[in-house]
């Protein structure tokens, strides 16, 4: 493959996961200001989630490898009889709950690369409920996006390309939120049962 083909598609790659770092770490703050009833500080929020980026990317990376992994496993393991390979669903999924609050594990406890163990440690035993919230909100936020997306291709053509582009590109992050406030607070209500652990005495971090 050419190499300046190849540079352009990882550099894009790069900003897209950086990206979906700073658009999940921002409403992880975010949440817990709201549930405190502080004010918004936002230029703190994008400090704390810049300073965050460099190991979530390297993390998601890492949740990439094991995802990957597990998926050949499964096949490898079923192979020969495909109704088995189905197992890889609940398999990925286990793996994504096991691993969904890494990105509050690197942005309130600093944990940098240790994300994805603080993650493990703290959804042990409660997995599948989290993946059930978490599956949830995602159900909920694309449901929403579907209904918003087809009312502006609706009325697309009372507006210009420029208006319709710039109210995917507002709904969008503002799903990504979504998900990422459930997130935050699944985190919380998880260090609260085992560790005893308040909302505000997690927040206490970013002051």
């Amino acid at each position: 493959m050419d190499v300046g083909l190849v540079i352009p598609i990882v550099l894009m790659a790069v900003l897209i996961f950086a990206s979906y770092a700073v658009m999940t770490a921002l409403p992880v703050q975010l949440a817990y200001d709201a549930k405190l009833g502080q004010k918004m500080r936002v230029g703190r929020y994008y400090r704390v989630a810049l300073m965050a980026v460099a190991p979530i990317l390297i993390l998601s990376l890492g949740i990439f490898l094991v995802l990957a992994a597990v998926t050949f496993l499964v096949g490898f393991l079923t192979m020969g009889i495909p109704i088995l390979k189905l197992l890889v669903i609940p398999a990925v999924l286990w793996v994504l709950a096991m691993f969904s609050l890494m990105v509050p594990a690197v942005v309130i406890e600093r944990a940098g690369l240790r994300g994805l163990a603080r993650s493990a440690s703290l959804t042990k035993g409660y997995r599948w409920p989290v993946l059930g919230t978490l599956v949830l909100t995602g159900i909920c936020s694309a449901i929403l996006n579907g209904v918003i997306g087809f009312l502006i291709g609706f009325i697309g053509s009372l507006i210009s390309d420029l208006v319709a582009n710039i109210l995917v590109a507002t709904i969008y992050p503002t799903s990504l939120a979504t998900f990422g406030i459930a997130v935050a607070l699944t985190y919380a209500r998880l260090r609260e049962i085992k560790e005893g652990v308040s909302v505000d005495q997690i927040a206490a971090v970013f002051e």
